[in-house]
């Protein structure tokens, strides 16, 4: 993903996902219905040889058509159009009264974690952030947004993936068609998960049979544990943020995903510090500058795993 793929902590989240889409980038507003349809008959032939029956196939192409909202949306998504500082304070105004009381509500959270590692507070603070604790999940016909993003060649994830995985999540009965909801990036669920990532790395917490990232809660915050731990490199016991300050004339092309990720020791010697003063600890991890916010933005060195990202 470049983020999403997708990440957070009590501060906030910062995500990054990596892949090109496949096709010729195009202009949404002139994406016609031939266009749409001639990327969904490329992807057939892998959807079929990925698990997918051909009424699997029929049933996920039922009446879709191009979604003008959802590039629209990417064009104004807040984590490219703000400063890391701005976009952090809008995710914690308002949310620590609430935040405690969902954590309160939530006693499964303590057996996520003993299973997991990933501490109770942090995945409230996902959960907060991504859905506003499932009050807003998405509103986006999931297979629509994906099958446009592919068809309109926009940068961020593996939209054949994406798509097909989204089309085997329907197959599977665990939502109706009308249900397979979420954002306009195809993020699913009360923490909006990928739908390749909810393939992988979905937990049925409860135990029904039924991996509901939608409507329970407790499947939702196990299944971001679990991507979070599996795929991000999530380390019990460790921190991953630490604001720094970097030296005049710093090269921020180093903040590119591109670029290979170096250990922190490294970094050091290039004349990043900590912005509270104290040594860098761990000089073996390895980490990445970040300009989120732009080159006058904040600042963060995230690692490679995600595991300690240390920045704002």
């Amino acid at each position: 993903m470049k983020r999403r793929d997708f990440l957070a902590g009590t501060a906030g989240v910062l995500a990054a996902t990596g892949l090109a889409a496949r096709p010729a980038r195009a202009q949404l507003d002139a994406l016609t219905q031939a266009q749409f349809d001639d990327w969904l008959a490329g992807v057939r032939p892998q959807a079929l040889q990925a698990g997918l029956t051909a009424d699997g196939w029929d049933a996920a192409l039922q009446g879709l058509s191009p979604d003008p909202v959802v590039i629209a949306r990417k064009a104004a998504a807040a984590e490219t159009n703000r400063t890391v500082a701005d976009y952090v304070q809008g995710l914690l105004n308002g949310r620590g009264q609430r935040a405690r009381a969902k954590y309160a509500a939530l006693p499964a959270l303590a057996q996520i974690e003993d299973r997991f590692g990933v501490p109770g507070g942090v995945l409230v603070a996902f959960w907060g952030m991504e859905s506003d604790y499932g009050a807003n999940i998405g509103d986006r016909d999931v297979l629509r947004a994906v099958a446009t993003h592919g068809a309109a060649g926009s940068g961020g994830a593996d939209w054949t993936a994406e798509f097909i995985a989204a089309a085997r999540v329907l197959q599977s009965g665990v939502v109706a068609a009308p249900g397979l909801i979420g954002s306009y990036a195809g993020a699913m669920g009360q923490t909006q998960l990928m739908p390749t990532k909810y393939l992988l790395y979905g937990v049925d917490f409860d135990g029904d049979g039924r991996i509901d990232v939608w409507k329970t809660p407790v499947d939702a915050l196990a299944s971001a544990a679990q991507h979070l731990t599996k795929a991000v490199g999530w380390n019990r016991g460790q921190g991953w943020l630490d604001e720094v300050t970097l030296p005049p004339g710093f090269d921020l092309s180093r903040a590119e995903v591109e670029v290979t990720s170096l250990p922190i020791d490294q970094w050091a010697s290039m004349g990043v510090r900590r912005a509270d003063g104290a040594p860098w600890t761990g000089g073996l991890d390895p980490g990445r500058p970040d300009a989120a916010g732009g080159r006058r933005g904040p600042c963060v060195p995230r690692a490679a795993q995600l595991s300690r990202v240390r920045g704002l």
